[in-house]
């Protein structure tokens, strides 16, 4: 969120702030997070958060929020484990992290964990919600997805494999205490869910799921798939992609093929059958051809849908100029394809196809000659 949203309150949609490496933060910032949190928000941090004011001037903006005190210095960076010692979260699992800084003291918060020595996971409850200081960085996390899936690469004797379940874990864990939870889940056989990358977004009451497992561990090979289930709220899911219905369901399990994308749509009804129609039939050169499109679905409100529309002349050759995506609102639309005067006459054929249901239709309209 840009400051100038989170100080006209847009915050309070949220259950969770996250401020990654946030160093400067201006008073109208540290307004708003307080006032979100005294109403039951969670914010998380990590190191060198607000030591900063908005103008860049060293003042500590968000210490006695976090109930702390940090030095002004950037840490330096240097790997470590953060050991998780009280709490609910408490497991005696480390969890590979970039040390934070060192003499930092605590004043009101409590420290679950810590890293070398220094205090590391510190929670302060404010009003009727929480602020967590992450006295530690995960600068490697991304790097250690990028430079080793299989584990062929070795940080601190651990497999970045390894060191990618234990971070994902504990943020799960973390936002878990915070009341968040994804309504998506993924497992993978022999604990390798880690591997797969998921990409989750919301059009109306419509979820679109991007899913693909990390290419990192060899190419592509398609006698090893990785079996895997996702599961998500029952939903009428289809495979994008495959233009195939998988059926009323709460659960799919693609097998996942190294760098091979799959896309699904999981919608609050089923797709009878995707329309589209001339509003004439026959158009004189140089006329816009007007078409109407939309989804049809029993006993359901239809929600946005995107539709790819193609063309192709009386030749049957592919007219890319006239192709395009169109955004139809509850699902009907209307588009129009700008015929040229030197076009070929006679019959065209328009296709639109759902993106979400790879469900298509068919119909054509007849360009005249000049005469």
């Amino acid at each position: 969120l840009h400051e100038d949203q989170m100080t006209r309150g847009d915050l309070a949609k949220y259950k969770v702030l996250f401020l990654p490496w946030s160093s400067a933060i201006s008073e109208g910032e540290a307004r708003a997070i307080r006032q979100f949190v005294e109403n039951g928000g969670t914010v998380i941090a990590d190191s060198f958060c607000g030591i900063r004011d908005g103008n860049g001037v060293a003042r500590p903006m968000l210490d006695d929020l976090f109930g702390l005190r940090q030095p002004l210095a950037p840490p330096t960076p240097a790997p470590g484990a953060m050991e998780i010692t009280a709490g609910p979260m408490a497991t005696g699992e480390a969890i590979p992290v970039t040390k934070g800084v060192r003499g930092l003291q605590l004043h009101g918060g409590e420290a679950l964990a810590t890293v070398g020595g220094e205090p590391a996971l510190i929670v302060h409850r404010v009003g009727k919600g929480r602020a967590i200081f992450l006295n530690a960085g995960f600068s490697g996390y991304a790097w250690k997805i990028a430079g080793g899936m299989a584990g062929e690469i070795q940080i601190g004797g651990e497999s970045a494999s390894d060191a990618v379940v234990a971070v994902q874990g504990f943020f799960h864990k973390l936002l878990a205490e915070a009341g968040v939870s994804s309504p998506v889940q993924v497992s993978a056989e022999n604990g390798n869910s880690s591997k797969v990358r998921l990409a989750r977004f919301a059009l109306g009451g419509a979820t679109l799921l991007g899913v693909l497992r990390a290419s990192g561990s060899g190419p592509v090979n398609a006698a090893d798939p990785l079996p895997t289930r996702i599961s998500f709220p029952e939903a009428q899911v289809y495979d994008s992609r495959a233009g195939e219905y998988l059926g009323k369901t709460n659960s799919i399990t693609p097998q996942l093929l190294r760098g091979v994308a799959k896309a699904y749509a999981l919608l609050p009804y089923k797709v009878d059958a995707v329309t589209i129609r001339p509003r004439q039939p026959v158009i004189q050169p140089g006329q816009a051809g007007v078409f109407q499109f939309g989804v049809e679905a029993a006993g359901a409100p239809v929600g946005t849908h995107v539709f790819h529309v193609t063309a192709q002349d009386p030749t049957g050759r592919a007219r890319p100029e006239y192709a395009g995506n169109h955004r139809a609102e509850n699902g009907k639309e209307e588009f129009s394809i700008p015929f040229a005067f030197n076009d070929p006459p006679g019959q065209w054929k328009i296709t639109a196809t759902d993106a979400a249901t790879g469900l298509s239709s068919t119909t054509a309209i007849t360009l005249e000659g000049e005469k």
